[in-house]
């Protein structure tokens, strides 16, 4: 996750830098590019077992990291801080949530 939002912060903040000196760069179309390449590479995490589909959470991270690195490669760190906390505050509530709901469905199995 960190590579992904470092990797995102330093092609934004390079097609912005160069954009100063060269005007036909459209960085909204490396943020484009770099959404593009997320999704592919969110896709390879994602399998499925038999009636089981794993590494959707994991891809959302990448995706979601993605965007906080695109954004601070545009200047906006409070909205990054905010977001990144708000984004570890949310996974650890529903990390509390899931194994509550695991304990539940294991209690009612053992019934």
């Amino acid at each position: 996750n960190i590579l992904v939002c470092v990797g995102s912060t330093l092609f934004t903040a390079l097609a912005l830098y160069l954009s100063k000196d060269m005007p036909n760069i459209d960085v909204t179309r490396v943020i484009g590019q770099i959404i593009t390449g997320i999704g592919f590479l969110g896709g390879g995490v994602i399998f499925k077992f038999s009636d089981k589909i794993t590494g959707v959470t994991t891809a959302s991270f990448i995706w979601i990291m993605s965007a906080i690195g695109c954004l601070i490669g545009c200047g906006f760190l409070t909205l990054s801080i905010v977001l990144t906390l708000g984004l570890l505050f949310t996974t650890i509530i529903f990390h509390f949530v899931e194994r509550k709901i695991n304990k539940v469905r294991i209690n009612k199995l053992d019934e």
